[in-house]
């Protein structure tokens, strides 16, 4: 299984690398045994995704707003607007093999989750984290 996660920097490969080992120990600590290989996506990600031939492969996106889960007629009509958003995009070609069951979505409150945590920032960070 390999997980291409939106995010990361283009020039900056410390900063994938971290982000990758914090994902990685994400699925750890949720239980997950057998960890995926994550691929840091950045700005190239359709490109990226849809040029791995691995079959067991999934596209992990931000949402942009919040997905309702107890109304799957409402989420449809939200997947659907950001998978019309995603094919406009600068890096999509029409003949990408990309289907809707590969593409699975972070929650929208995402960095404010990892935001509300400050003082584990401040631990982890040091005296690189300005809490401002």
């Amino acid at each position: 299984m390999v997980i291409f996660i939106e995010g990361g920097s283009a020039e900056n490969g410390k900063i994938n690398a971290d982000f990758r080992r914090a994902w990685s120990k994400f699925f750890q600590n949720a239980g997950i045994t057998n960890v995926p290989k994550i691929v840091i996506s950045g700005s190239k990600m359709i490109v990226k995704f849809s040029r791995d031939r691995r079959k067991d492969k999934v596209l992990l996106l931000d949402s942009e707003e919040s997905i309702p889960a107890d109304r799957e007629n409402e989420k449809m009509k939200v997947f659907d607007k950001f998978l019309f958003n995603i094919k406009k995009r600068s890096d999509w070609c029409d003949d990408e093999n990309i289907y809707d069951e590969q593409i699975h979505f972070m929650v929208a409150c995402m960095e404010s989750w990892f935001m509300a945590d400050m003082e584990t920032l401040q631990k982890y960070y040091g005296k690189f984290f300005a809490g401002e």
